[in-house]
């Protein structure tokens, strides 16, 4: 019977493991970029208009990354509704310049740079389309060897409010969101789940470590 017990709590962890790593795979990337880095425009502010996957009503955004030319600048992420003004609670975000810009993680290797920044702790939940728009003096995002994405998904200017001009190019901003709703299909550009089994892998080992271990010992203790 002790054994019968040992062997359901062993079955019952490795079946929760099973589901953490389904889970995990709840993390989309939303880009619009053809991963291929082409110019920059001298301007201030640069912005990308995103859409949550269908089925998907609201999701918190966890992480944003970038491409821009000059990395020594302050900048500052702006999280904004459809209008491009209107901020969203935890916007904006001000990134530090005089240590560089963080070196970000997950962009395609046809960026000429990487930087990124994980905004997990600042409580932002997006809901259906919202804007990222960076703002750093004349020199918004690199934009991509296009065409644009249609309908048009970058745009730039001289402030929020007036984020109307499209570059010639996508621009080359990518956000990482966790649905609060599981996602069904992407509404335009791409969705790309982030694959973290990769850090639950070990602890998969570890379970199954100890599955084989307690199935040992209660074999060792029948012989006895």
């Amino acid at each position: 019977m002790r054994s019968a017990k040992l062997l359901a709590v062993t079955v019952l962890a490795v079946v929760l493991a099973l589901s953490a790593a389904q889970n995990a795979f709840a993390t989309v990337q939303l880009y619009y970029d053809n991963g291929t880095e082409h110019a920059g425009s001298i301007v201030d502010y640069g912005g990308v208009l995103f859409s949550l996957p269908s089925g998907v009503s609201s999701a918190h955004l966890t992480y944003v990354r970038w491409s821009v030319g000059v990395i020594t600048l302050p900048l500052t992420i702006y999280v904004t509704k459809p209008d491009h003004v209107t901020q969203l609670s935890g916007s904006p975000i001000v990134v530090p310049g005089a240590g560089l810009m963080p070196a970000g993680t997950g962009c395609p290797g046809g960026w000429g740079t990487c930087r990124g920044l994980d905004v997990s702790s600042w409580g932002i939940i997006v809901t259906g389309d919202f804007f990222v728009i960076l703002y750093k003096a004349g020199n918004v995002p690199e934009y991509d060897t296009g065409p644009l994405v249609l309908p048009v998904r970058s745009f730039y200017g001289d402030s929020l409010a007036g984020l109307w001009n499209s570059p010639d190019g996508n621009f080359l901003i990518r956000v990482d969101v966790d649905p609060i709703a599981p996602p069904v299909a992407p509404v335009g550009g791409i969705v790309v789940p982030v694959d973290k089994i990769a850090v639950l892998g070990p602890w998969l080992a570890v379970i199954g470590l100890v599955g084989c271990v307690t199935a040992v010992a209660v074999v060792a203790k029948k012989r006895q």
